[in-house]
Parts: structure tokens; C-alpha cells; sequence
């Protein structure tokens, strides 16, 4: 949590580090030194990607081979069940994946819209109680985020 609360310290909110590093907003700094994106609205007439799907940067501690991504969608309104699913039956080929939107109470990024991801590439079958226990547990962060693989 601690390697948390100092990268976003540098932004004006956990919205505005979203926007910036995730979504490429355009930014600019504050008098106080701080990160901030340009407004939704100006972003999106800059840009024709409404959304990304990428892994979490701060991911759950989950069993290993369990790969945790976060689909962010800008606008009005969350991205369409059907929408999500064609997205992610094309990006997981093969692999077996459950998705979650946190109630608004539990997101840790309120301003914009985002659904969890967890992906099972290990080959092993997860049974629907061990899939429900996931999804109705407290969910806790590691302590690790996730870093891309260099290339």
C-alpha cells in the first residue's frame, strides 16, 4: 500500500494517475508540483479509444497463474455487457475468465467507469464455489504491483 499512496502522490487524485498513465490523458501540472488530466470531455475529442483493457497495475493477491486485468471505459455510462464480452473472448482466447464491477461503495476510482478481470491460463478449472468465494470475499491488494515485462 505504501508504494501506492507515493507513485499517486505525485497526482492530484488516484483519477487523475488513471487518466494519465492508463488511459494517456494529455496533463499538465499544477502550482503545487501536482499531475492533473485535461477534462473527460476534452480528451475525448482528441481520441477515438473509449477504452483499454489492460493489466491491473495494482493487483489482487491471487492464486498464481490467476493474471488480474481492468477493462476502463470513458463516458456517461459503463460499457454494455455484450461489448465487454466480444472484447474479452477476443483478447483471452481459450482461457477460461470471470469479470466483476465493483458497487460504487468499493471502487477505488469512482470517476471512471471499470470492471475487474480475472483470467485462469493455467489449464485447471475453477469450480462456482471457488469462483463465488473469489467474487464475495474482501478482495485485498498486494503488495507488488504489477511491473510489464520489458521488451
Amino acid at each position: 500500500m505504501a508504494y501506492i499512496q507515493t507513485y499517486t502522490k505525485q497526482f492530484n487524485s488516484m483519477a487523475d494517475c488513471v487518466k494519465v498513465d492508463i488511459l494517456g490523458f494529455p496533463f499538465y501540472k499544477a502550482d503545487d508540483g501536482r499531475i492533473h488530466a485535461v477534462p473527460v470531455e476534452e480528451h475525448i475529442q482528441t481520441t477515438t479509444k473509449l477504452w483499454t483493457l489492460e493489466r491491473n497495475h495494482f493487483p489482487y493477491a491471487l492464486e498464481e497463474g490467476i493474471e488480474h486485468w481492468v477493462i476502463w471505459t470513458l463516458g456517461e455510462c459503463e460499457m454494455p455487457e455484450d461489448e465487454m464480452i466480444r472484447i474479452f473472448n477476443n483478447e483471452f482466447k481459450g482461457a477460461e475468465y470471470i469479470h466483476l464491477t465493483n458497487p460504487p461503495s468499493l471502487k477505488t476510482v469512482p470517476e471512471i467507469h471499470h470492471s475487474h478481470v480475472f483470467v485462469n491460463r493455467t489449464g485447471r478449472s475453477h469450480s462456482p464455489t471457488a469462483v463465488n468465494a473469489l467474487l464475495s470475499s474482501p478482495l485485498r491488494q498486494s503488495a507488488e504491483p504489477f511491473e510489464e515485462d520489458e521488451e
